[in-house]
Protein backbone atom coordinates (compact mmCIF):
# COMPACT_ATOMS: atom_id res chain seq x y z
CA UNK A 1 0.00 0.00 0.00
CA UNK A 2 1.11 3.44 -1.23
CA UNK A 3 2.02 5.50 2.07
CA UNK A 4 0.94 8.85 -0.15
CA UNK A 5 -2.86 7.93 -0.56
CA UNK A 6 -3.49 10.55 -3.68
CA UNK A 7 -0.39 10.45 -4.71
CA UNK A 8 -1.46 9.24 -8.20
CA UNK A 9 -3.48 12.60 -8.40
CA UNK A 10 -0.48 15.10 -6.78
CA UNK A 11 2.19 13.17 -9.12
CA UNK A 12 0.92 15.16 -12.58
CA UNK A 13 4.47 15.70 -13.74
CA UNK A 14 7.67 13.89 -13.12
CA UNK A 15 9.13 16.11 -10.85
CA UNK A 16 6.35 16.26 -8.49
CA UNK A 17 6.55 12.33 -8.68
CA UNK A 18 10.19 12.57 -7.66
CA UNK A 19 9.15 14.37 -4.78
CA UNK A 20 6.26 12.11 -3.55
CA UNK A 21 9.10 9.18 -4.12
CA UNK A 22 11.64 11.21 -2.23
CA UNK A 23 8.71 12.08 0.72
CA UNK A 24 7.97 8.17 1.34
CA UNK A 25 11.38 7.09 1.67
CA UNK A 26 12.16 9.27 4.10
CA UNK A 27 8.72 8.13 6.14
CA UNK A 28 9.66 4.51 5.13
CA UNK A 29 12.78 4.93 6.70
CA UNK A 30 11.27 5.94 10.02
CA UNK A 31 8.31 3.29 10.58
CA UNK A 32 8.66 1.69 13.97
CA UNK A 33 9.31 -1.84 12.60
CA UNK A 34 11.89 -0.54 10.29
CA UNK A 35 13.84 1.04 13.66
CA UNK A 36 13.44 -2.07 15.97
CA UNK A 37 14.63 -3.90 13.57
CA UNK A 38 18.02 -2.56 13.40
CA UNK A 39 18.25 -1.33 16.68
CA UNK A 40 17.02 -4.35 18.60
CA UNK A 41 17.93 -7.72 19.07
CA UNK A 42 17.30 -10.76 22.03
CA UNK A 43 19.71 -13.53 22.84
CA UNK A 44 17.58 -16.25 24.23
CA UNK A 45 20.30 -18.55 25.87
CA UNK A 46 21.60 -15.98 28.61
CA UNK A 47 17.74 -13.98 28.32
CA UNK A 48 19.81 -10.48 27.00
CA UNK A 49 18.45 -7.58 25.71
CA UNK A 50 20.65 -6.14 23.35
CA UNK A 51 19.98 -2.14 22.33
CA UNK A 52 22.10 -0.58 19.95
CA UNK A 53 24.83 -2.98 21.45
CA UNK A 54 24.64 -2.06 24.90
CA UNK A 55 23.51 -5.29 25.81
CA UNK A 56 20.99 -6.49 29.29
CA UNK A 57 21.79 -10.20 30.52
CA UNK A 58 18.58 -11.09 32.71
CA UNK A 59 19.16 -14.72 33.54
CA UNK A 60 16.44 -15.29 36.19
CA UNK A 61 15.02 -12.19 35.68
CA UNK A 62 11.60 -10.83 33.61
CA UNK A 63 10.67 -8.34 30.82
CA UNK A 64 8.00 -6.29 31.47
CA UNK A 65 6.76 -3.41 28.75
CA UNK A 66 5.18 0.23 29.49
CA UNK A 67 5.64 3.12 27.16
CA UNK A 68 2.95 5.63 25.00
CA UNK A 69 3.15 7.61 22.54
CA UNK A 70 1.79 7.81 18.25
CA UNK A 71 4.23 5.08 17.50
CA UNK A 72 4.44 3.00 20.63
CA UNK A 73 1.88 0.95 19.26
CA UNK A 74 3.55 -0.11 15.95
CA UNK A 75 6.95 -0.29 18.36
CA UNK A 76 5.54 -2.72 20.81
CA UNK A 77 4.58 -5.44 18.29
CA UNK A 78 8.40 -5.42 16.67
CA UNK A 79 9.20 -5.84 20.12
CA UNK A 80 6.72 -8.73 20.99
CA UNK A 81 8.15 -10.11 17.52
CA UNK A 82 11.76 -9.35 18.05
CA UNK A 83 11.94 -10.65 21.61
CA UNK A 84 9.25 -13.46 21.58
CA UNK A 85 5.75 -13.02 23.42
CA UNK A 86 6.84 -16.16 25.81
CA UNK A 87 10.05 -14.22 26.69
CA UNK A 88 7.47 -10.86 27.82
CA UNK A 89 5.88 -11.46 31.26
CA UNK A 90 3.70 -8.47 30.63
CA UNK A 91 2.93 -5.36 29.29
CA UNK A 92 0.93 -2.02 28.88
CA UNK A 93 1.42 0.87 26.57
CA UNK A 94 -0.66 4.33 25.35
CA UNK A 95 -0.89 4.83 21.57
CA UNK A 96 -3.06 6.57 19.24
CA UNK A 97 -4.92 3.08 17.38
CA UNK A 98 -5.08 -0.18 19.39
CA UNK A 99 -3.11 -3.13 17.82
CA UNK A 100 -5.28 -6.85 17.69
CA UNK A 101 -1.48 -8.09 15.76
CA UNK A 102 0.17 -8.53 19.74
CA UNK A 103 -0.27 -11.48 21.97
CA UNK A 104 1.40 -9.91 24.99
CA UNK A 105 1.73 -6.86 25.42
CA UNK A 106 -1.79 -4.49 25.46
CA UNK A 107 -2.24 -1.64 23.53
CA UNK A 108 -4.39 1.04 24.77
CA UNK A 109 -5.81 3.92 22.74
CA UNK A 110 -5.12 6.92 24.12
CA UNK A 111 -6.26 11.26 23.44
CA UNK A 112 -3.73 13.10 21.65
CA UNK A 113 -3.16 15.79 21.58
CA UNK A 114 -5.30 16.77 24.74
CA UNK A 115 -4.73 13.77 27.36
CA UNK A 116 -8.17 11.36 27.90
CA UNK A 117 -9.52 8.93 30.73
CA UNK A 118 -8.53 5.94 28.73
CA UNK A 119 -4.45 7.50 28.52
CA UNK A 120 -5.31 7.81 32.50
CA UNK A 121 -6.44 4.03 32.59
CA UNK A 122 -3.55 2.97 30.91
CA UNK A 123 -1.36 4.62 32.73
CA UNK A 124 -2.87 3.45 36.11
CA UNK A 125 -2.80 -0.19 34.53
CA UNK A 126 1.40 0.34 34.31
CA UNK A 127 2.09 1.57 37.46
CA UNK A 128 0.03 -1.50 38.59
CA UNK A 129 2.76 -3.92 37.25
CA UNK A 130 4.62 -3.22 39.38
CA UNK A 131 2.73 -4.86 42.74
CA UNK A 132 0.87 -7.57 40.45
CA UNK A 133 3.76 -9.05 39.41
CA UNK A 134 6.29 -8.13 42.46
CA UNK A 135 9.11 -6.46 40.05
CA UNK A 136 12.23 -6.57 41.57
CA UNK A 137 15.90 -6.25 41.10
CA UNK A 138 16.51 -9.61 38.56
CA UNK A 139 13.77 -7.71 36.46
CA UNK A 140 13.92 -5.17 33.25
CA UNK A 141 11.56 -2.71 32.65
CA UNK A 142 11.73 -1.48 28.83
CA UNK A 143 9.51 2.16 28.34
CA UNK A 144 8.79 2.52 24.56
CA UNK A 145 8.32 5.76 24.17
CA UNK A 146 7.89 8.10 20.83
CA UNK A 147 6.56 11.40 20.01
CA UNK A 148 2.63 12.20 21.17
CA UNK A 149 3.85 10.91 24.60
CA UNK A 150 3.31 13.42 26.75
CA UNK A 151 -0.48 13.53 25.82
CA UNK A 152 -0.45 9.63 25.96
CA UNK A 153 0.73 9.53 29.36
CA UNK A 154 -1.50 11.60 31.65
CA UNK A 155 -0.53 10.83 35.42
CA UNK A 156 -1.91 13.94 37.28
CA UNK A 157 -0.98 15.30 40.70
CA UNK A 158 -3.01 13.70 43.24
CA UNK A 159 -4.64 17.47 43.78
CA UNK A 160 -4.89 17.54 40.45
CA UNK A 161 -7.72 16.20 38.07
CA UNK A 162 -7.81 15.40 34.54
CA UNK A 163 -9.82 17.90 33.46
CA UNK A 164 -7.53 20.80 34.99
CA UNK A 165 -4.62 19.35 33.53
CA UNK A 166 -6.10 18.83 29.92
CA UNK A 167 -7.16 22.97 30.58
CA UNK A 168 -4.02 23.70 31.45
CA UNK A 169 -2.69 22.03 28.26
CA UNK A 170 -4.90 23.65 25.79
CA UNK A 171 -4.26 26.90 27.16
CA UNK A 172 -0.37 26.73 27.27
CA UNK A 173 -0.84 25.22 23.46
CA UNK A 174 -2.99 28.04 22.33
CA UNK A 175 -1.22 30.87 23.93
CA UNK A 176 2.03 29.83 21.19
CA UNK A 177 4.12 28.06 23.95
CA UNK A 178 7.03 25.94 22.23
CA UNK A 179 6.95 21.92 23.09
CA UNK A 180 10.42 22.26 25.63
CA UNK A 181 7.63 25.08 27.84
CA UNK A 182 4.76 22.97 27.12
CA UNK A 183 6.26 19.47 28.81
CA UNK A 184 7.88 21.65 31.62
CA UNK A 185 4.58 22.42 32.88
CA UNK A 186 3.19 19.01 32.25
CA UNK A 187 6.23 17.50 34.59
CA UNK A 188 5.69 19.54 37.21
CA UNK A 189 1.57 18.74 37.34
CA UNK A 190 2.77 15.02 36.84
CA UNK A 191 3.02 11.98 38.77
CA UNK A 192 5.29 9.81 35.90
CA UNK A 193 6.86 12.24 33.69
CA UNK A 194 10.73 14.25 34.27
CA UNK A 195 11.88 11.10 35.28
CA UNK A 196 9.38 9.97 37.90
CA UNK A 197 8.29 6.50 36.38
CA UNK A 198 11.84 5.67 36.40
CA UNK A 199 11.79 6.66 40.20
CA UNK A 200 8.52 4.65 40.46
CA UNK A 201 10.23 0.98 38.77
CA UNK A 202 13.58 1.92 40.20
CA UNK A 203 13.62 -1.54 42.35
CA UNK A 204 14.37 -2.33 38.46
CA UNK A 205 16.64 -2.28 35.48
CA UNK A 206 15.08 0.59 34.01
CA UNK A 207 15.57 1.56 30.19
CA UNK A 208 14.00 3.33 27.87
CA UNK A 209 13.67 2.83 23.61
CA UNK A 210 12.71 5.96 21.74
CA UNK A 211 11.76 7.37 18.42
CA UNK A 212 12.50 10.80 18.51
CA UNK A 213 10.26 14.02 17.45
CA UNK A 214 12.18 16.88 19.10
CA UNK A 215 14.98 19.05 17.40
CA UNK A 216 17.53 18.58 20.04
CA UNK A 217 16.78 14.81 20.60
CA UNK A 218 17.45 14.96 24.71
CA UNK A 219 15.95 12.27 26.19
CA UNK A 220 14.36 14.78 28.75
CA UNK A 221 12.21 16.11 25.93
CA UNK A 222 10.29 13.31 24.49
CA UNK A 223 7.30 12.22 25.53
CA UNK A 224 7.90 14.62 28.65
CA UNK A 225 11.11 12.16 29.70
CA UNK A 226 9.29 9.93 31.90
CA UNK A 227 12.50 7.69 32.36
CA UNK A 228 14.64 10.36 32.24
CA UNK A 229 16.96 13.07 34.15
CA UNK A 230 14.82 16.12 34.48
CA UNK A 231 16.91 19.24 34.44
CA UNK A 232 13.77 21.93 34.81
CA UNK A 233 12.25 22.93 38.14
CA UNK A 234 8.59 23.62 39.29
CA UNK A 235 10.23 27.32 39.36
CA UNK A 236 10.69 26.90 35.16
CA UNK A 237 7.40 25.77 35.48
CA UNK A 238 6.29 29.00 36.93
CA UNK A 239 7.95 31.43 34.94
CA UNK A 240 6.40 30.03 31.85
CA UNK A 241 3.07 30.27 33.18
CA UNK A 242 3.91 34.16 33.99
CA UNK A 243 5.53 34.85 30.78
CA UNK A 244 2.21 33.79 28.50
CA UNK A 245 -0.06 35.74 31.32
CA UNK A 246 -1.06 32.14 32.43
CA UNK A 247 -1.06 32.00 35.93
CA UNK A 248 -4.71 33.90 36.77
CA UNK A 249 -6.05 31.43 33.87
CA UNK A 250 -5.34 28.16 34.60
CA UNK A 251 -7.18 26.18 37.11
CA UNK A 252 -6.73 26.88 40.78
CA UNK A 253 -5.30 23.48 41.80
CA UNK A 254 -2.64 23.35 39.29
CA UNK A 255 -0.93 26.84 40.44
CA UNK A 256 -1.26 26.04 43.75
CA UNK A 257 0.35 22.84 42.93
CA UNK A 258 3.53 24.59 41.37
CA UNK A 259 3.79 27.29 43.85
CA UNK A 260 3.55 24.72 46.57
CA UNK A 261 6.36 22.70 44.34
CA UNK A 262 8.52 26.41 44.14
CA UNK A 263 8.19 26.61 48.52
CA UNK A 264 9.56 22.67 48.44
CA UNK A 265 6.45 21.38 49.48
CA UNK A 266 6.35 18.90 46.43
CA UNK A 267 8.27 17.16 45.56
CA UNK A 268 10.48 17.66 42.75
CA UNK A 269 10.61 15.49 39.20
CA UNK A 270 13.82 13.26 39.34
CA UNK A 271 17.27 14.43 39.15
CA UNK A 272 19.33 11.08 38.90
CA UNK A 273 20.79 9.45 35.75
CA UNK A 274 20.18 5.74 36.33
CA UNK A 275 17.99 4.78 34.01
CA UNK A 276 19.24 4.42 30.32
CA UNK A 277 17.34 6.09 27.20
CA UNK A 278 18.14 4.97 23.71
CA UNK A 279 16.92 7.09 20.79
CA UNK A 280 16.52 4.57 17.95
CA UNK A 281 15.38 6.98 14.97
CA UNK A 282 14.41 10.72 14.70
CA UNK A 283 13.89 13.36 12.03
CA UNK A 284 17.52 13.04 10.97
CA UNK A 285 17.07 9.51 9.74
CA UNK A 286 14.12 10.68 7.64
CA UNK A 287 16.24 13.23 6.42
CA UNK A 288 19.15 11.13 5.59
CA UNK A 289 16.74 8.60 3.92
CA UNK A 290 15.14 10.97 1.46
CA UNK A 291 19.27 12.26 0.74
CA UNK A 292 19.93 8.56 0.11
CA UNK A 293 16.92 8.10 -2.41
CA UNK A 294 17.54 11.36 -4.11
CA UNK A 295 21.30 10.18 -4.82
CA UNK A 296 19.80 6.98 -6.27
CA UNK A 297 17.69 8.64 -8.85
CA UNK A 298 20.32 11.13 -10.06
CA UNK A 299 19.82 14.24 -8.05
CA UNK A 300 22.40 15.92 -5.93
CA UNK A 301 20.85 16.83 -2.16
CA UNK A 302 21.92 18.56 0.28
CA UNK A 303 20.16 18.53 3.83
CA UNK A 304 20.31 22.20 4.62
CA UNK A 305 18.37 22.83 8.27
CA UNK A 306 17.20 20.19 10.73
CA UNK A 307 16.84 22.12 13.05
CA UNK A 308 13.47 24.29 11.90
CA UNK A 309 11.71 25.36 14.77
CA UNK A 310 10.82 28.76 14.90
CA UNK A 311 7.61 30.69 14.01
CA UNK A 312 6.73 29.45 10.23
CA UNK A 313 7.15 32.80 8.86
CA UNK A 314 10.39 33.88 10.01
CA UNK A 315 11.19 29.85 8.85
CA UNK A 316 9.87 30.06 5.59
CA UNK A 317 11.85 33.03 4.97
CA UNK A 318 15.13 31.71 5.92
CA UNK A 319 14.56 28.96 4.09
CA UNK A 320 13.98 30.64 1.29
CA UNK A 321 16.85 32.67 1.58
CA UNK A 322 19.27 29.36 1.54
CA UNK A 323 17.21 28.20 -1.37
CA UNK A 324 18.49 31.04 -3.10
CA UNK A 325 21.85 31.13 -1.93
CA UNK A 326 25.01 30.96 -4.39
CA UNK A 327 26.77 28.70 -1.99
CA UNK A 328 23.39 26.03 -2.61
CA UNK A 329 23.36 26.72 -6.09
CA UNK A 330 25.00 23.46 -7.29
CA UNK A 331 22.34 21.29 -5.05
CA UNK A 332 19.14 20.44 -7.08
CA UNK A 333 17.49 18.96 -3.80
CA UNK A 334 17.08 21.15 -1.15
CA UNK A 335 15.63 19.15 2.37
CA UNK A 336 14.92 20.58 5.75
CA UNK A 337 13.40 19.26 8.79
CA UNK A 338 12.20 19.68 12.41
CA UNK A 339 8.71 21.70 13.67
CA UNK A 340 8.07 25.02 12.81
CA UNK A 341 5.55 27.32 14.94
CA UNK A 342 2.47 28.76 14.38
CA UNK A 343 0.41 30.92 16.15
CA UNK A 344 -3.29 31.12 15.46
CA UNK A 345 -5.38 34.33 15.29
CA UNK A 346 -8.61 34.01 17.47
CA UNK A 347 -11.07 33.53 14.37
CA UNK A 348 -8.43 31.19 12.60
CA UNK A 349 -9.73 28.82 10.00
CA UNK A 350 -8.56 25.51 9.09
CA UNK A 351 -4.77 24.23 8.10
CA UNK A 352 -2.09 23.26 10.08
CA UNK A 353 1.87 24.68 9.95
CA UNK A 354 2.76 22.59 7.24
CA UNK A 355 -0.37 23.57 4.63
CA UNK A 356 0.67 27.29 6.50
CA UNK A 357 4.59 26.42 5.49
CA UNK A 358 3.56 25.59 1.73
CA UNK A 359 1.11 28.79 1.30
CA UNK A 360 3.85 31.05 2.48
CA UNK A 361 6.02 29.64 0.01
CA UNK A 362 3.86 29.59 -2.93
CA UNK A 363 3.58 33.22 -2.32
CA UNK A 364 7.31 34.22 -1.79
CA UNK A 365 8.21 32.47 -4.76
CA UNK A 366 5.59 33.96 -7.28
CA UNK A 367 7.92 35.70 -9.51
CA UNK A 368 11.00 33.07 -9.27
CA UNK A 369 12.07 32.65 -13.18
CA UNK A 370 12.76 28.91 -13.07
CA UNK A 371 10.74 25.67 -11.89
CA UNK A 372 10.44 24.14 -8.19
CA UNK A 373 8.24 21.96 -6.62
CA UNK A 374 7.82 22.30 -2.93
CA UNK A 375 6.82 19.96 -0.24
CA UNK A 376 5.99 20.25 3.16
CA UNK A 377 4.63 16.94 5.61
CA UNK A 378 4.61 15.83 9.08
CA UNK A 379 5.89 12.09 9.62
CA UNK A 380 2.80 11.36 11.70
CA UNK A 381 0.34 11.74 8.30
CA UNK A 382 -1.54 14.47 10.46
CA UNK A 383 -0.66 18.04 9.62
CA UNK A 384 -4.01 19.13 12.42
CA UNK A 385 -6.26 17.57 10.16
CA UNK A 386 -6.57 14.28 10.46
CA UNK A 387 -5.35 12.56 7.10
CA UNK A 388 -3.87 15.49 5.56
CA UNK A 389 0.12 15.34 5.85
CA UNK A 390 0.45 18.70 4.12
CA UNK A 391 0.90 20.12 0.96
CA UNK A 392 3.19 20.30 -2.46
CA UNK A 393 3.47 22.86 -4.43
CA UNK A 394 5.06 23.83 -8.08
CA UNK A 395 6.00 27.54 -9.68
CA UNK A 396 2.35 26.70 -11.74
CA UNK A 397 0.46 26.54 -8.36
CA UNK A 398 0.68 30.73 -8.24
CA UNK A 399 -1.04 30.85 -11.99
CA UNK A 400 -3.18 28.45 -11.39
CA UNK A 401 -4.70 30.27 -8.12
CA UNK A 402 -4.69 33.09 -9.77
CA UNK A 403 -6.73 32.38 -13.00
CA UNK A 404 -8.67 30.80 -9.92
CA UNK A 405 -9.21 34.08 -8.75
CA UNK A 406 -7.86 32.79 -5.34
CA UNK A 407 -6.92 34.85 -2.69
CA UNK A 408 -3.74 33.48 -1.42
CA UNK A 409 -2.44 36.34 0.94
CA UNK A 410 -6.30 36.59 2.58
CA UNK A 411 -5.66 32.40 2.99
CA UNK A 412 -2.72 32.83 5.16
CA UNK A 413 -4.01 36.17 7.30
CA UNK A 414 -6.85 33.78 7.98
CA UNK A 415 -4.84 31.10 8.91
CA UNK A 416 -7.18 29.24 6.20
CA UNK A 417 -4.69 27.29 4.19
CA UNK A 418 -6.47 24.03 3.74
CA UNK A 419 -8.99 25.79 2.01
CA UNK A 420 -6.84 27.39 -0.18
CA UNK A 421 -4.94 24.59 -1.01
CA UNK A 422 -8.90 22.63 -1.37
CA UNK A 423 -10.03 24.99 -3.92
CA UNK A 424 -6.53 25.26 -6.00
CA UNK A 425 -6.84 21.78 -6.25
CA UNK A 426 -3.96 18.80 -6.49
CA UNK A 427 -2.00 20.09 -3.73
CA UNK A 428 -3.24 18.82 -0.32
CA UNK A 429 -1.11 15.30 0.41
CA UNK A 430 -3.49 12.70 1.80
CA UNK A 431 -2.14 10.24 4.29
CA UNK A 432 -3.74 7.46 7.22
CA UNK A 433 -2.31 7.47 10.26
CA UNK A 434 1.99 5.88 9.12
CA UNK A 435 1.88 5.00 13.13
CA UNK A 436 5.24 6.97 13.13
CA UNK A 437 6.23 10.41 14.15
CA UNK A 438 9.83 12.18 13.76
CA UNK A 439 8.33 15.97 13.59
CA UNK A 440 8.35 17.34 9.73
CA UNK A 441 10.51 17.06 6.28
CA UNK A 442 10.56 19.08 3.69
CA UNK A 443 11.30 18.79 -0.03
CA UNK A 444 12.64 21.64 -2.49
CA UNK A 445 13.24 20.53 -6.26
CA UNK A 446 14.57 23.41 -8.33
CA UNK A 447 14.77 23.30 -12.50
CA UNK A 448 11.82 20.70 -12.39
CA UNK A 449 12.03 19.19 -15.46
Amino acid sequence: MPIIKNKLEISDSKARKQVVQLIEAGIEAVRPENLMKKAVRYGKEFNSLIINNNEFNLLSGRIFVVGGGKAVGKMAEAFEKIVGAENITAGIVNSIEKNKDIKKIKVIKAGHPLPDRAGLKGVKKMLDLKEKYKINKKDLVVCLLSGGGSAMLPAPADSVSLEEKQKTTDLLIKSGANIREINTVRKHLSKIKGGQLAEFFASAQVISIIISDCILGKPDTIASGPISFDPTTFQDARLILEKYNLIKCIPKSAIKYIKEGTQGKQKETCKSKSAKNFIIGSNKDALEAIALEAKRIKFKPLIVNAGISKNVETEAKSMIADLLQEKNSDYDVLIFGGEPLIFLSENHGRGGRNQHLSALFLNYLKNTNFSWVFASISTDGSDYTKNIAGAIIDNNSYRLADEKGIDIEAHIKNFDTHNLFKKLGNSLIKMDNTNTNVGDVMVFLKNAS
